[in-house]
Parts: C-alpha cells; sequence; structure tokens
C-alpha cells in the first residue's frame, strides 16, 4: 500500500525486511455473499500488480484509509495475506500467525461487524450540548449517550444483544491475546486495549478483558510470558484458563480447532519445555485428561448423532469435542487440595503428517499403567441432570454406581464413537484422587475416565485398547473394596495421620468434638481407607459406642501410631518394589487410549 499521494494497493511479498505495519481483524461472514475479497493461486501475480479499489469490501476500504492516515504502508489481512485455497501456503502462514500479531504496531478490530461488508466505521449516537453556547467561555460541554456497560460485560454475556460478532469468534481470541496493542470499532465509541490498560472514550473499559488482564508483557525479547495478576501459581493453570475460554467461542470449521490456538500454544511451549499433545501438554498430562464438557454451557441439543467428531484428534482430547464449552474437572473440588496420583503415564504420542504438532494431528494415544473398575449399564443413561449428566445402575462390586459426565450422547452416538446401551460393559480408570482425607474436611473422591474397549469382551485384568467415552468422579463413601488403587501414594498416611490429629483433639479437656459431624466424617473416611489389617480397631471400638461415636483413649492414639509407623513401611516396600520392576501384590495393567 502506498502513501497517500499515491494511492496504489497491491500486494506485497516481504523480502525479510523490518518495518511497522497494521493487522485487521475481522469477521469473514457467514455465507457465500458475506465473504472477502481473498488471494487465490490465480490472483497471486495479480494483485502484486495492482488490487483496484472498488473489489475491497468496505471494512477493508476503511481500514486502508486508518491506515494512511496513521501514515504507515502495511496492512495484513488475511484472506489476502493467505492464499486461500493453497493448503501448503495455509498451512506455512498458519505457523506464523504469532508472530504476525506479536510483531504489528496495531491491530485495527471490526468489532460490531459480521463480515467485512459492514465497514470498521460506525456512526455514533448524537452528540449534544449541555447548556447554551456561552461566547466568553473556551469550549463547550458536550455530552453522548451511553448504555449503562457495567450491568453485564456490555456486548459479551449472552444476556446482551450480539453487537460484538467478532468476540464470539475463535480465531480471533489468540489475536487479541498476541496483540500488543488493538482498538476496537464498536457502535458506542472507540475502546483502545493493551498489556498495560485498556481504555475508551467514554472511559469506561467495558469490554471484557479477564483473560487479557491474566497475561503478563514479556520482560525480554522472547515473547508473552503466561502467567500475570490473577495468583495462579503454574502455567498449566494458565494454560487451563485458555481452554476454557477458547471452547466457548465459534468456528465456521471445526478442524480449525487447532490451528486457531496454535500461535499461543506455541507461547506456552517456551515454559513448559515439553510436548504438545493435541491441546494437552505432556509434563501435566493426568491433570489435562481430566476435562469434561461444560454441562452449564452446553447440552445434547447439539446433537453429534450420526456425524463425525474430528476423528484425527484422539478421544482423549478436549480438541475432538470442538463445537462444545469444555472445563476442567473438579476444578472447585480441587481447590486448594493435594492431589495423589493414582496411575502412571507410560507414554503419550501424537503422529502430524505435515510435522506440525501445533496445527495438525493425525492421530495420538495415551499408554497408561494403572487399574479398571468394570461397570455393566443397567437403565440406559437415566438423566438426573439437564444438563447432560447420567447416574448409571451397575452391578460392580466395588461401587454401588457411576455418575458420570458423557463426551456424547451414548444413545446417539456420533461416527466412529461407541453406542453404550444396556448390558454394555464399560470401564473407569482411576486418574487422581483429590481431598483432604484424615482431616475435619470434605472427604474428596477419585476423577476417573470413563472408556469403553475398542474391542468387546475386554476384562478389566486384561488391559487393552479403549476411547474415552466421558469422566466421572467416585466418592471415596461409595468404595467397597477397591483400596488398592491408593497403593503408591500418599493418601492412606495422610488419613492416618488424620485421623491421629483428630483423636489426639477429641481427648483434649472439655472438648466434645464428637458432636461435630465433620469427626464423624473423618472415621468414616478411616473405615473405608485403611488397609485389612487395621480392622480389627474397629471391631473392637464398634462394641464400645456411646450415642453412636466411638470412645477413644490414650491408648488408641499410641496403637494409631504404630500403625502409621506399619503403614510407612509398608508404603516403602511398594516404591522398592516399583523401583526393580517387581510384580505388586496388585498388579496395574497397561491401558491404550486412542
Amino acid at each position: 500500500m502506498n502513501t497517500p499521494e499515491t494511492p496504489k494497493i497491491s500486494l506485497y511479498v516481504t523480502k525479510g525486511e523490518k518495518t511497522d505495519y497494521l493487522c485487521l481483524s475481522h469477521c469473514w461472514g457467514s455465507s457465500i455473499n458475506e465473504q472477502p475479497l481473498e488471494t487465490t493461486e490465480e490472483t497471486y501475480a495479480v494483485f502484486q500488480k495492482g488490487i483496484e479499489w472498488s473489489l475491497l469490501p468496505q471494512t477493508f476500504q476503511d481500514a486502508v484509509t486508518f491506515t494512511r492516515r496513521l501514515g504507515l504502508r502495511y496492512l495484513w489481512i488475511d484472506s489476502l495475506c493467505v492464499i486461500q485455497g493453497s493448503k501448503e501456503d495455509w498451512m506455512r502462514e498458519a505457523g506464523k500467525m504469532a508472530e504476525v500479531y506479536t510483531n504489528a504496531t496495531l491491530v485495527l478490530a471490526a468489532a460490531s461487524s459480521s463480515n467485512s461488508h459492514q465497514g470498521l466505521f460506525r456512526q455514533y449516537r448524537t452528540t449534544t450540548k449541555l447548556g447554551p453556547e456561552d461566547s466568553t467561555r473556551k469550549g463547550q460541554l458536550m455530552i453522548r449517550e451511553l448504555p449503562e456497560p457495567s450491568t453485564s460485560r456490555y456486548g459479551v454475556a449472552d444476556t446482551e444483544p450480539d453487537v460484538l460478532p467478532l468476540l464470539r469468534r475463535a480465531w480471533v481470541f489468540q489475536e487479541r491475546f498476541l496483540a500488543r496493542r488493538t482498538l476496537f470499532f464498536t457502535p458506542l465509541e472507540l475502546v483502545w486495549e493493551c498489556w498495560r490498560m485498556m481504555d475508551s472514550e467514554s472511559g469506561h473499559p467495558w469490554i471484557d478483558q479477564y483473560a487479557k488482564r491474566n497475561m503478563a508483557p514479556a520482560t525480554s525479547g522472547t515473547g508473552v510470558v503466561v502467567w500475570g495478576n490473577d495468583g495462579a501459581d503454574y502455567p498449566w493453570e494458565k494454560w487451563q484458563a485458555v481452554v476454557v475460554a477458547y471452547s466457548n467461542l465459534q468456528l465456521t470449521h471445526q478442524s480449525d480447532v487447532l490451528p486457531a490456538i496454535a500461535g499461543l500454544a506455541r507461547i506456552f511451549a517456551r515454559h513448559f519445555q515439553c510436548e504438545y499433545l493435541a491441546g494437552l501438554w505432556h509434563s501435566t498430562l493426568l491433570n489435562d485428561l481430566c476435562w469434561t464438557r461444560d454441562v452449564a454451557q452446553s447440552s445434547f441439543s447439539v446433537s453429534y448423532a450420526g456425524r463425525p467428531l474430528l476423528g484425527h484428534i484422539p478421544t482423549w482430547s478436549w480438541a475432538s469435542l470442538s463445537g462444545q464449552p469444555v472445563v476442567f474437572y473438579g476444578e472447585e473440588d480441587t481447590a486448594g487440595h493435594e492431589a495423589d496420583s493414582l496411575c502412571d503415564m507410560v507414554e503419550a504420542t501424537c503422529e502430524s503428517s505435515i510435522g506440525d504438532h501445533f496445527i495438525q494431528v493425525d492421530e495420538g494415544r495415551v499408554v497408561i499403567s494403572g487399574y479398571l473398575i468394570a461397570f455393566t449399564v443397567g437403565t440406559l443413561c437415566r438423566v438426573v441432570s439437564r444438563h447432560g449428566d447420567v447416574l448409571l445402575p451397575c452391578d460392580s462390586s466395588v461401587y454401588e454406581e457411576l455418575e458420570a459426565c458423557p463426551d456424547y450422547d451414548w444413545s446417539k452416538p456420533p461416527l466412529g464413537r461407541p453406542r453404550i446401551a444396556k448390558g454394555e460393559r464399560i470401564f473407569a480408570i482411576p486418574i487422581r484422587f483429590w481431598g483432604s482425607l484424615g482431616t475435619r474436611q470434605d472427604e474428596g473422591g477419585v476423577d476417573a475416565l470413563v472408556v469403553s474397549p475398542v474391542q468387546s469382551g475386554t476384562h478389566r485384568a486384561q488391559g487393552g485398547t479403549f476411547v474415552r467415552i466421558g469422566i466421572a468422579t467416585l466418592r471415596i463413601s461409595n468404595f467397597r473394596s477397591c483400596q488398592y488403587i491408593f497403593e503408591g501414594g500418599g493418601s492412606l498416611l495422610r488419613a492416618l495421620e488424620g485421623l491421629i490429629e483428630t483423636v489426639q483433639y477429641a481427648l483434649q479437656p472439655g472438648e466434645n468434638s464428637y458432636a461435630n459431624e465433620q469427626y464423624r466424617k473423618v472415621e468414616r473416611q478411616a473405615k473405608l481407607l485403611l488397609p485389612p489389617y487395621m480392622s480389627d480397631i474397629y471391631e473392637r471400638k464398634d462394641s464400645d459406642r456411646k450415642d453412636g461415636f466411638f470412645q477413644w483413649n490414650a491408648q488408641d492414639v499410641k496403637e494409631l501410631e504404630r500403625q502409621l509407623d506399619t503403614e510407612r513401611v509398608r508404603v516403602e516396600e511398594w516404591y522398592m518394589r516399583d523401583r526393580r520392576g517387581q510384580e505388586q501384590v496388585h498388579k496395574r495393567i497397561t491401558v491404550v487410549i486412542v
């Protein structure tokens, strides 16, 4: 794009030089008639010679005008600067998206236009003079009516009119994150956003800035760091927050679910320093696996029945459910609790035919060493929540019932996913335990992936290959005889330590602690989870109850402390056998999830 004196417009192919430029962020439109001007292999050479002004849609013309008013010559527009219809050029440019928006001097956001023909500029509400003109004073006080946006994040909350369609687009999400400076053209006023602040003509920064605010500016030339000022301690928590926000946005092509967030993922990769696995990270994979559909934002009214999900993305990735909002399971429950891993990750891989795992994944698998708890489905998917949670009566001897959140409607599966009918055998793979065993707090639970075998006839002792079909929380209070899943972790030790602490507190003079329901909960946890060799303690105590409570004494504390020492030795022996590759009493099996 030349200077204002020579208003010729052309497609410029850079040769490695550095200069200031602007980017345009815009909606392409949902119909063929709304599509923007595109560079194709046929027009690539022609556009380098020149582009007729009349060919540019209104939003492009306005962006050119604004760029020239700033005295700049270069403007990057995706539909013109990426050859459309060329998979090779698209893959190459998609991989550079982070650089394009991060290095731009300014991003112009056509926030209120749903396609490229509606223009960048808007006619704001009429400005009114406040009071009569006074020749003795300099200037005139003017007012302009604005709605009260502070009530519900105007233009972003679902209850408000869709006045900012641009911010509902998934591709725009990373454009906002990556841009150093963005100017939003809204129907109300201009809104400015940068790493340091958001401001507007009215002085009210009413566009939601939560995600952007929690990303910090780079302190060096290495790009963007991934933790900001909301108190989160770990990059993986930031990444999960990004995924949750991103999954609520719209994609025209669901196959873009990974490419549209690839620029952000590349930046996070600098901090994780590990393999990126279809939207998850190798170093935090066991936590990342615990995602679920956001039942507050989605339901089975969006049916996948008869049509494929993204079959090239493994079922254990949230990206395989493109189009469904997700959250990370137990996000509120696990807060402040120490989580114990109940399995080991043996292997996790993804294959990309183009050699770029950020842009494209063709297949992937996760290999876990853990336990399988088998269930046989009784009454099919008896709905207990309008959001799609299901309660499945099961014949399992170790657990009374499975409360699960399915990844899709099991009775009407998409192509390539199993239909789960009455009598089908499904499995739960315990991933992690969270909670505060042995304390006067909630008892916690076990997060488990719900899977279905690829081949029928799979037995829980055999392992094999499975696909993910949902996720569940197994409540400790419902366990019967599978305490073995806690072996190798610190849950039982903490249960004993907490029980001893509780009994010691109860024995203090003047403490009527047995009247506290929390103590009853602690005793129930311990009885359920402590090793079988400690059952004799509870048998003796059962015969000496008062008002339904166990009656502890100082001698009991000494016995519990001896049992604690025994349990520590047992745990150490477990780890020693594990290090030596020796078989455990309760052998873990190898499970492959694809």
